[in-house]
């Protein structure tokens, strides 16, 4: 028994290794889902903007923020179209909490504008509790 001990504690440590080193890829498999999720969704609310019809996103978000949402929509120059939209910033703020800021260039006058959203995990479900647009 004493000549197996060695390999009983490498065993062993290989198995811990092993375990944890799953343990945290799935963490992070899940992690990178969750930040394509929101990206997508993010660049969802800019498309809806320039389709002027958020109905078409199934996005929740609170009522404050879709009142915003809807002003900048009120407000969009009607010959004014989203030329190109890509996710400029992806930052955790907290644990529940994601900003993502798209950058967005409108045709026809070529202006640069950003829209940055907060995300926030509430009952396991990701809401859209903040929306500012530079406009």
């Amino acid at each position: 028994m004493k000549r197996n001990l060695p390999l009983i504690i490498i065993i062993s440590s290989f198995v811990i290794v092993w375990t944890l080193g799953c343990y945290l890829s799935k963490i992070n498999l899940t992690n990178a889902a969750e930040e394509e999720l929101l990206k997508t969704k993010a660049l969802a609310v800019t498309m809806s903007i320039y389709l002027r019809n958020t109905d078409l996103i199934s996005i929740e978000m609170e009522s404050d923020t879709q009142q915003e949402i809807n002003k900048v929509i009120k407000y969009l120059d009607p010959n004014c179209n989203l030329d190109k939209a890509f996710i400029s910033s992806y930052n955790e703020e907290d644990n529940e909490k994601i900003r993502v800021i798209v950058q967005l260039e409108e045709n026809p006058f070529k202006t640069v504008l950003f829209h940055e959203m907060t995300f926030q995990k509430i009952s396991g479900r990701w809401i859209l509790v903040d929306f500012e647009s530079d406009v």
